[in-house]
């Protein structure tokens, strides 16, 4: 603290040296990098003591660095997707043609909020989302990854939208970017594509999340099959599933998650044996929560689905059931996509600075 009766400057610049050499000290028995430490506090959410453990063990090394604060149950970000933050809109859009029912949900980006609200910023995004889907498959084929595609369609009277978007981003002053599009089709004899936009109550079709839901069935009663794929798009955009069923999760994933949570339990001092059994338990509740069929039903209706098929909780799994016997025939989930607005972008606003004079006890 300056107590001095000098100019503010003359405190302020003593302050400076004292913060820098206090950082020196801080790190000077350490060969990580400073700022590789500050990449894992943002990329974790642990403490900076625990980053620069885990840095140090792991040889600088970021993502075995990673691994081990996962494995002591210190990686706070794991399961805080929300910490996310990129401006824009995730539009929707679904068609329907004599041979095919088609659904398309991507992300547009801007810089700020403000150029988010813009109209023509909007328009754009529900123009290119309408045009994606009439395309036919040759055009816009199905599948992740497809903004490409999209930037290469005619687009409000330009040869393309990545012309439309480039002309966009030059007359309101911001970089505009399509980032990510997904597109879902079925033959229109086989089924449905369902979808659900949440976050801006105004548009149907615009929000920050998107959700598209694919289901098959050759049940005449289309209203009970649609209505089904709705309920399944909104809980999908509440709970953000990562895999369709347990088939449909990575060997690599489920190996790595039986790594982390084996070594959780020898941190504990549990025998291999014991260990390996309550891992497997767990490992039942990673597919419980990640797998969308067997994640409990979180719609207003999971009462009345619990009472027609005779369960507590009852499971998406438990819902198609209900529904194939109201419609007379099987529904069944083939597919769904989820984009959420920023997602994979991380913004965090921490001040390192202060965190490090916390933890040096400074």
């Amino acid at each position: 603290r300056c107590v001095s009766a000098s100019p503010s400057h003359y405190c302020r610049s003593r302050s400076l040296v004292y913060f820098f050499a206090m950082i020196r000290r801080f790190f000077s028995s350490s060969s990580v990098p400073i700022a590789l430490v500050k990449t894992l506090r943002e990329r974790s959410g642990a403490g900076i003591i625990d980053c620069k453990k885990a840095l140090e063990a792991s040889e600088g090394n970021l993502e075995d660095a990673i691994v081990w604060l996962r494995k002591r149950g210190i990686d706070k970000a794991a399961k805080k997707e929300d910490r996310v933050a990129a401006e824009g809109v995730v539009a929707i859009a679904l068609n329907e043609t004599n041979e095919w029912n088609r659904g398309v949900v991507l992300e547009v980006n801007s810089e700020t909020d403000f150029v988010a609200r813009n109209p023509e910023f909007r328009q754009y995004a529900q123009l290119l989302a309408q045009t994606a889907a009439q395309a036919s498959l040759s055009v816009v084929p199905d599948g992740e990854n497809a903004e490409e595609a999209l930037l290469d369609l005619p687009l409000g009277g330009q040869s393309s939208a990545k012309i439309l978007l480039k002309e966009l981003a030059g007359k309101i002053g911001e970089n505009l970017t399509v980032r990510r599009a997904s597109v879902l089709s079925v033959p229109k004899e086989e089924g449905i594509i369902a979808a659900y936009s949440h976050g801006i109550p105004e548009f149907s079709d615009l929000g920050s999340i998107g959700v598209l839901v694919s289901l098959r069935s050759s049940s005449s009663a289309r209203e009970i099959v649609e209505s089904a794929g709705k309920r399944i798009a909104m809980h999908i955009a509440a709970e953000n599933p990562r895999f369709l069923n347990q088939e449909t999760v990575p060997e690599e994933v489920m190996k790595h998650e039986m790594d982390i949570l084996m070594a959780q339990l020898a941190e504990s001092g549990k025998p291999p044996e014991i260990a390996e059994k309550i891992a497997s338990g767990r490992m039942r509740k990673f597919f419980q929560e990640n797998c969308l069929l067997e994640q409990e039903y979180v719609g207003e209706d999971a009462e009345d689905v619990a009472a027609a098929t005779k369960t507590k909780k009852p499971s998406i799994s438990h819902l198609l059931l209900a529904e194939s016997k109201s419609a007379n025939a099987e529904i069944i989930l083939s597919a769904f996509t989820r984009l959420k607005l920023g997602e994979g972008v991380e913004a965090r606003t921490d001040d390192f600075a202060e965190e490090v004079r916390k933890q040096a006890g400074l």
